[in-house]
């Protein structure tokens, strides 16, 4: 599961954001004590524990490498998870927390890409973007990209977006 410290989506006062404007910076020389962020799910505050830079950017997001995690709201469970952009605030992905054994991805794939990308089973966390799409009806439809889920090893506060060799693993699989 994901051990990486996730913050809650909460709201800020208004005359916070108009000073904030958009996300805090403590002086360009050092790493900012916390982030705030004004996202399309609201104003989201990250601190360090819940920050993830990522080795291996989301595709089609290269410029984009430092991103926060936080829980979304849910009836579903505790599995869904937003990775914010913390350099760009309107780009942010829905994520959908896979345990490590699980059915959708292999087990042996997660050690394998685990072991290839240096990350400890017990630090592990696997992340697969949602999308949703409306089909040839109108109604909405959500689907996993398990072809290149995120891997996020929680000690070291990486994250790496990685296409699955297996082509058993669709880019859109129906939920």
């Amino acid at each position: 599961m994901l051990n990486v410290a996730i913050g809650e989506v909460n709201s800020v006062a208004d005359n916070d954001l108009a000073t904030m404007a958009g996300m805090t910076h403590t002086s360009d020389n050092q790493e900012p004590e916390s982030y705030l962020v004004e996202s399309r799910y609201g104003a989201l505050t990250f601190g360090p524990d819940q920050i993830v830079d990522m080795n291996r950017p989301v595709l089609g997001f290269p410029h984009l490498t430092k991103f926060g995690l936080a829980k979304l709201p849910s009836q579903a469970g505790d599995n869904l998870v937003l990775l914010q952009s913390l350099e760009d605030a309107n780009v942010s992905f829905p994520c959908f927390a896979l345990d490590v054994v699980n059915p959708l991805i292999e087990q042996a794939d997660i050690q394998s890409t685990c072991a290839t990308l240096g990350i400890k089973p017990e630090d592990c966390a696997v992340l697969s973007i949602i999308t949703v799409r409306p089909d040839d009806q109108g109604k909405n439809t959500i689907t996993l990209n398990l072809r290149a889920p995120v891997f996020v090893d929680s000690a070291r506060r990486l994250a790496w977006q990685v296409v699955m060799s297996n082509p058993r693993y669709p880019i859109r699989h129906n939920l």
